[in-house]
Formats: C-alpha cells, sequence, structure tokens
C-alpha cells in the first residue's frame, strides 16, 4: 500500500531513513522519481513528487520540522508531493532541501528544478511560390461601313490584335472596295494602305510591340480611328502629357488636365481624358503663324475621352502654327503648337481625293492662277481606258486675295488715321491748356509789375505748334477723304461677286464631272472585276 503525504513549503524535510537499506533511483530529474536507495540525492521538476519505498527489515520514520512527518513499514511506501499552484503559502519552488532519518541516519537531499521547457523552433523561411499569369491577348473587330468607321476610338493591350472588316455591301454579293492604311508599314506613306473587297473582306494587324496608331480609309474621306495601347499605364501618370511618336516620325499626346500646352507635329493628335466629374469643351480661339488653319471645337464628356485631329490633308488642314482654344466651362485658355512634320509635303503631293490633287484644292482662291487637273485615281488593278485621261482642264486668272489684300491695307490705314487725329485732338487740348496757364501767369506777372517777354515768346512758340498741328490734321483729313473714296469704289465694285460667283460655279461644274468619272470608274472596275470572276471561276483561267 502506497500512502500519499502532500508536503508543505520548507527549507528543510527531514525524513528518517534507515542506513541500512539500499535501492535504485528511478525518473531522477523528471516530474516522478520513484525512491529505492538510501541516502540518496535526486532531482525533481516543481510540482512534481516522490514515491519512497521501504524495502528495508526496519521501519523508516521521518519527520519533516515544522511541515509533515510519516512513517514507512516494511514492504511499504509513500508519496510526497511537491505542488506550486493552489498550495497557499507553503509551495515548493526551486532550490535544495534536505531530509534525514530520525535515528541517526545519512541526510539525503532533494533538488527542485523548473520543468523543461523547449525553445521554440527556429522559422524556417519558404520563400513563396510566385506564379506569372500569362496575359490573355484580345482580337477587336471594327467594320468598315459606308458611312465609314465603326469606332473611332479604341483601347488595347499589348499583344492583342484589330481585325478590320468590309461589310459595305453594294449587291447582296459584292462589296464596295475600301483601303484601310497600315501604319506599321516601313516605309509608311499614302499609298501604304490593304485593300479589302471581295476576294479579301478582312485584314488583322497584331500589336506586338505596344503604340498607339491611327489608322485611315484611303478610299473614302472618313474619320479615322484612333487606337491607343496600354491606357491603363498612361492613366497612372495623369497630370503629366504622355507623348508618342510613330515610326514615321508623327508625334501624338494624351492629356490628363484640362487646359493644356502641348507641341505636336503635323498631322499629329491630341487626345483628352476628362477626369472630372463635369463635361468640358474645348473651343478654338485663334491661331498664330499659319494661314491655312482649321478650326476645331470638342466636348470632352465627364470621365470619358475625345481626341482631337490635326491633319495636314483633306478638307480642313492644320498646318504648323500656334492653335489657342478655351474650355468654355471654366474660361481657361491653353494652346497647342503644331510643329513641321518631315513628311507633310510628300503626303500632300501624293495625296488624291477621287482623282483631285489636294494640294490644288486647297489653293483655290488664294493662287493668282488656279489649274485644277483631274488625274485617275491610282488602284490596285489598272483598268486601261484610254478615254479616261480626256478630262477638262480649266484655267482662270483671278486675284481676289490682293483685292482683300487692299481692302484690309487701305482699312487699316483708316483706322490708323482716325486713331492719330484722336492723338492730335488730345494733343491740342493739352496745349490750349498750357496756354490758358501761361496766360494766367502773365496776367499775374503784369499785376506785380514782373516783365513778361519770354512768357510772350513760350506763348508765340505755343501757338507757332498749334498751328503746324492745325495743318497736319487738314492733311490727314485730306488723306482720310482719298481713302474713303477709294474704299466705297471698292465696295461700289460689282463686278467681284460676279467674279465669285463664276467662280463657285465652276467649282460646282467641276465637283459634278468628278463624281461622273468616279462613277465611270466605279461602273468599270464592277465589270472588270465579273469578268475575272467569269474567267476563274468558269473558265478556268
Amino acid at each position: 500500500m502506497i500512502r500519499t503525504n502532500t508536503a508543505l513549503m520548507v527549507l528543510t524535510l527531514i525524513a528518517t531513513i534507515s542506513i541500512g537499506n539500499a535501492y535504485a533511483v528511478e525518473g531522477d530529474g523528471t516530474s516522478h522519481v520513484e525512491v529505492d536507495e538510501y541516502p540518496f540525492n535526486i532531482t525533481v521538476e516543481e510540482g512534481g513528487s516522490i514515491t519512497i519505498h521501504n524495502n528495508g527489515e526496519n521501519t523508516i520514520n521521518f519527520v519533516s520540522h515544522g511541515w509533515f512527518e510519516g512513517t514507512v513499514p516494511v514492504n511499504d511506501a509513500i508519496a510526497l508531493e511537491f505542488p506550486v499552484v493552489n498550495c497557499g503559502t507553503t509551495c515548493f519552488t526551486e532550490g535544495m532541501y534536505y531530509i534525514s532519518d530520525l535515528n541517526g541516519g545519512q541526510q539525503s537531499t532533494i533538488e527542485i528544478v523548473k520543468p523543461y521547457i523547449a525553445p521554440p523552433p527556429v522559422p524556417v523561411y519558404v520563400s513563396p511560390v510566385v506564379v506569372e499569369s500569362t496575359p490573355q491577348v484580345e482580337n477587336f473587330t471594327v467594320e468598315m461601313t459606308q458611312n465609314g468607321f465603326s469606332q473611332n476610338n479604341l483601347v488595347v493591350n499589348e499583344g492583342d490584335s484589330v481585325t478590320f472588316v468590309n461589310t459595305h455591301n453594294v449587291t447582296d454579293v459584292n462589296l464596295e472596295p475600301h483601303a484601310v492604311s497600315d501604319p506599321f508599314a516601313v516605309p509608311y506613306t499614302e499609298n501604304s494602305y490593304w485593300i479589302l473587297d471581295d476576294s479579301t473582306e478582312s485584314r488583322t494587324f497584331v500589336f506586338d510591340s505596344c503604340e498607339s496608331v491611327i489608322f485611315y480609309d484611303r478610299f473614302f474621306d472618313v474619320e479615322p480611328i484612333t487606337v491607343q495601347c496600354n491606357v491603363e499605364v498612361v492613366l497612372e501618370n495623369s497630370g503629366e502629357p504622355k507623348y508618342q511618336t510613330t515610326i514615321d516620325g508623327i508625334t501624338t499626346v494624351d492629356v490628363f488636365t484640362i487646359p493644356f500646352d502641348v507641341t505636336i507635329t503635323e498631322n499629329g493628335s491630341v487626345t483628352v481624358h476628362n477626369t472630372d466629374s463635369i463635361d468640358h469643351v474645348v473651343s478654338h480661339t485663334g491661331t498664330t503663324g499659319t494661314s491655312k488653319s482649321g478650326t476645331f471645337y470638342k466636348v470632352i464628356p465627364a470621365q470619358q475621352q475625345a481626341t482631337i485631329e490635326f491633319p495636314i490633308i483633306g478638307s480642313t488642314i492644320y498646318e504648323s502654327g500656334v492653335y489657342t482654344f478655351e474650355d468654355t466651362v471654366t474660361g481657361k485658355s491653353g494652346s497647342v503648337t503644331v510643329i513641321p512634320w518631315s513628311g507633310s509635303q510628300q503626303m500632300i503631293q501624293e495625296n488624291t481625293v477621287t482623282g483631285v490633287s489636294q494640294s490644288t484644292a486647297e489653293q483655290v482662291g488664294i493662287q493668282e492662277d488656279i489649274v485644277v487637273v483631274l488625274k485617275q485615281e491610282s488602284t490596285p488593278e489598272s483598268i486601261v481606258d484610254e478615254g479616261i485621261y480626256n478630262v477638262p482642264k480649266s484655267k482662270t486668272s483671278m486675284d481676289l486675295i490682293t483685292l482683300q489684300t487692299q481692302l484690309a491695307e487701305v482699312t487699316a490705314q483708316f483706322n490708323d488715321s482716325i486713331t492719330k487725329l484722336a492723338d492730335q485732338k488730345v494733343a491740342i487740348e493739352n496745349h490750349d491748356s498750357q496756354v490758358q496757364s501761361l496766360t494766367a501767369q502773365i496776367e499775374s506777372l503784369n499785376t506785380t509789375a514782373t516783365s513778361v517777354p519770354e512768357l510772350e515768346q513760350t506763348i508765340l512758340s505755343l501757338q507757332s505748334e498749334k498751328d503746324q498741328l492745325n495743318a497736319q490734321i487738314v492733311s490727314l483729313g485730306n488723306q482720310t477723304a482719298i481713302q474713303l473714296a477709294t474704299i466705297e469704289s471698292l465696295q461700289s465694285d460689282t463686278t467681284l461677286d460676279v467674279k465669285i460667283a463664276e467662280l463657285e460655279s465652276q467649282v460646282v461644274t467641276l465637283a459634278n464631272e468628278r463624281d461622273q468619272w468616279k462613277q465611270l470608274a466605279n461602273n468599270w472596275y464592277a465589270v472588270a472585276m465579273e469578268q475575272l470572276n467569269v474567267m476563274v471561276n468558269f473558265l478556268g483561267i
């Protein structure tokens, strides 16, 4: 039988143990120790216990002075516990404790230690596995219709592709040919395009290198489409203009504040990103540095974007110069500076609009001698027809700009004369005031018997100056009368309106002839294509 005593916290435990007993110790240094030898020196953990076995021939009597005492009969055992919690003021803590036999036996020791707590494991860093996502490419479809591109602004990412599809049907089975420009062609010219017709209805462009480009329909005068790449990256730099230059040297820019001051090349563009919660309006107010300047008026809706084009060819052109504008919503002003582009002259020379040279068309009304020559527009398949080159030539002598310039100069001179008259009138009034002031001084001097010859001489001098000014006024009046007569003569000249009407009539006639030749060319083209189709599909040629 094993009896259990709960030991109290003491500095010394005294036990009566027979000297003649000799036993082993099991579990030394753990939370429970089995003692079978005397004397003993053992180690036990806080909160642990020991069991003393009496395997000898005599009863063991031991005492713990002031704490506890016990007896262990032969072939019996007693357990001692060493609590550290819920033990009041008698808790066994870390330290060395002693026990002795009451009959004078040798002293033994019990060392109480704190339980072993293993240190936390050293953290092992495991690098995260980074799984790179494969970018998803996307294909966008843009239709080429009789009214132009199905959209005029498109945003893509690197690796995406854009497919242009001709959907302009002239019959149930025939397509009206369109030509999509190739901005990736090297070198890039006005003739860098792909024809989309019955034989090839679509063309795909892949954006392997991310850049923003503009596509044109070279067969029709319609608004181009701007394809912007990685606009998300651009928007991260909101606030600062983002410039891009195409492979042919055309500079475009994205802006994120309104108003703005930027510089682009001829044939470039400005894409305005409105990040505000209200609409903005960019309205052209004036141009300096060129006489050939188009105008622009663009509404940029809230949280959207719009592109302002500055083409060098077409019905409206924008030559190099400074184009100022006003945001009509806020009243603030900005500017777009257009600098020369190296390809402008070549593009103007090569450009044709249904056979009429664009550079010639732009100069109607501003050259002294105007010659408009209709030429056959280059097509992918040559249609031989000698009659198509027998086109009329129109030559007329018109000095409209010179007359307008003279009228402007005379008007400016007249305005300058009026301004000078006003200045002279003010000067005379000032001199009259001075004369009156001097006269008052003379009277004051006469009153005080002061000599006034010097003042009188001054008055005479001022009077002479006054006479000279009056003479100048008369002379200017005569000049003004002559200029007014010239203006009235120019304004009464009705032949100018007649000449303008004749010129407009000639322009209408030329436009009608141009449309007739275009229709003739299209008809011949349709006949040739039908014959080609018969030869290939039916004759096997």
